[in-house]
This record gives structure tokens, C-alpha cells and sequence, in this order.
């Protein structure tokens, strides 16, 4: 198998994009490099994420996976096609110049809060993201920042009907490791996929033992390159390290990365073929000197 297909393709930012045409353009430079696992949600740019996904999957469909999220409202988007959508979006930064710090402030995630999710939510979530999506099923399908008990009854047996039915493949939740970390894993039996951050900033492989019937998704893996020092040395390859060590603690998952930048796909691929070959604690050796 590939090693590559391990790495999946993050879309929270696609809607950041000026145009939507470079959108699509950064999708089909992941695609090309071999991703074939996008990650998406309908609170990611108000559904323009899902739509600009939709579009990209035109005669893809049948080779690639395709991740989206309910129960977390995104709001609601206006009536407008994503290709004036995003130059407006553009345009609008501009103006209002937010002046934002270089260096992202860590935080651990919070615990979740109960929230009310039923059936009626579920399923105009559901039907929408698969009219964004342009697709007739959703390979993994993701509780948002949610606990499955947050379900009303209906809600939750709606969701296995949809599994039942094969209009979704795989059933997870999506939310911050501290919460994942208080499920009892006899309540979740029905919910194959766990998503949630993993990275020097978040060490939360202990959640691969404590949840090991399940499939674990990874993201926010290159965190540390937006606070830490980094040596010069390895400054273009670092994100295929950090993607290459946790493709070693997490063998049997996925790892998401996103990035704005098209030449980024290609160099972090490349340094993760690079580092893959390596143990794990070769990588942790290099890591030590490479960030402080």
C-alpha cells in the first residue's frame, strides 16, 4: 500500500481562497500527488468548503473517500455561487486589515458543553451536505464537536438508518481529545471513527489503546510550526517529518494536513516519502534538535 494513502487532504480553509478557481487547483494538485481522503464540514467557509469539494469530485468520485461532519450549525450562507463567494469573502479581509499575531496562541482543548441535537437538525445537515457534496453517499460521517449522547433517540437511530442504508459507510466523532478521552468505549460500540488532534502539542496516542477497536483520524499534526523555533535546516521538511512520526504511532489511521499553498503538498509529501523510511525513534531524535 501506498504510504501516502495514509495522508488526507484538510478543507477547512479552501473558502479562504481568493478565487475559486485556485481552490480547485490546490484539490487537484493533492489529488495528483496521490491524496485521496478529502475533510470537510458544512461549518467549514458556511458550506462553500462542501460545495468547492462537490465540484472537485466530479469524476473522482469512485476513487476517493470523502469526510463531512454534522451537528455543529455553520450558520447560514448566503445564496451565492462559491466563484463570486470567495472574491467577495477576499475583498472583505482587505478591507476590515485585521492585523492578527505571527505566532498562534496554544491552547488545550475544553470539555463540550450538552447541546440538544435532533432529527430535524441530522437530517437537513445530512441532505444538504450531500447536495453540496454532488455525491449519493458520504464514506465517513462525523458527530461535530459532539458526544453521541448529546443525540435525541431519533436523531441517533436516523443516523444508523443512514449507515443501515448505505447512503453512509462509516459513522465517527470528530471533537477535542479531552472530551474523547471521557467516552466510555461500551457507549460507542455503533461509532467506528475517532477524529481529534494529535501532535507535540497534543500527545494523545494513549487514546489508541483506550479506543482500540476503532479507527483514528489525526489532525492539527503540524501545529508546532506555527509557534515553535524551528532549526533553519530542515525548515522545508519539517511538516514531512511531524506527518512521517505520526504515521509511525498511528499505523492503522489517517492523517489530515491542510495548507493554502500548492508548492506545500508537494514538499510536505515529498519529506514525509523521505522520513517515512525512518524509526520512530530516529524521528524523535532528529525532532529534538529540530524544534525548541
Amino acid at each position: 500500500m501506498n504510504a501516502r494513502s495514509k495522508i488526507g487532504f484538510g478543507c477547512v480553509g479552501l473558502s479562504a481562497q481568493p478565487f475559486e478557481s485556485g481552490a480547485l487547483k490546490l484539490l487537484e494538485v493533492a489529488y495528483n500527488e496521490g491524496i485521496t481522503h478529502f475533510d470537510t464540514a458544512p461549518l467549514y467557509g458556511k458550506g462553500y468548503s462542501e460545495k468547492i469539494v462537490g465540484k472537485f469530485l466530479k469524476g473522482k468520485r469512485e476513487n476517493v473517500t470523502v469526510t463531512t461532519k454534522f451537528g455543529l450549525s455553520g450558520g447560514i450562507a448566503r445564496d451565492i455561487p462559491a466563484w463570486l463567494a470567495l472574491p467577495l469573502n477576499q475583498l472583505k479581509k482587505i478591507k476590515e486589515n485585521k492585523i492578527q499575531s505571527t505566532k498562534a496562541q496554544f491552547q488545550t482543548p475544553g470539555l463540550l458543553t450538552y447541546r440538544r441535537i435532533d432529527i430535524t437538525a441530522v437530517r437537513d445537515s445530512f441532505e444538504k451536505s450531500l447536495r453540496n457534496l454532488r455525491t449519493e453517499y458520504i464514506d465517513f460521517y462525523l458527530l461535530h464537536e459532539a458526544m453521541p449522547h448529546f443525540l435525541t433517540d431519533e436523531a441517533l437511530h436516523y443516523i444508523l438508518g443512514l449507515k443501515q442504508k448505505g447512503f453512509v459507510k462509516k459513522i465517527g466523532i470528530a471533537s477535542a481529545y479531552p472530551s474523547i478521552e471521557g467516552i466510555q468505549p461500551a457507549t460507542i460500540n455503533d461509532w467506528e471513527i475517532l477524529q481529534y488532534e494529535n501532535s507535540l502539542l497534543h500527545p494523545s496516542e494513549y487514546l489508541l489503546d483506550s479506543f482500540s477497536d476503532k479507527k483514528h483520524f489525526y489532525h492539527s499534526i503540524l501545529k508546532p510550526l506555527s509557534y515553535k523555533e524551528i532549526n533553519v535546516s530542515l525548515k522545508d521538511t519539517i511538516a514531512g517529518l511531524l506527518l512521517a512520526r505520526a504515521a509511525k504511532i498511528n499505523k492503522e489511521g489517517m492523517l489530515l494536513f491542510s495548507t493554502s499553498k500548492k508548492s506545500n503538498v508537494k514538499t510536505n509529501l515529498q519529506s514525509f516519502d523521505m522520513y517515512n523510511r525512518y524509526s520512530i525513534e530516529e524521528l524523535n531524535t532528529i525532532l529534538s534538535n529540530a524544534i525548541h
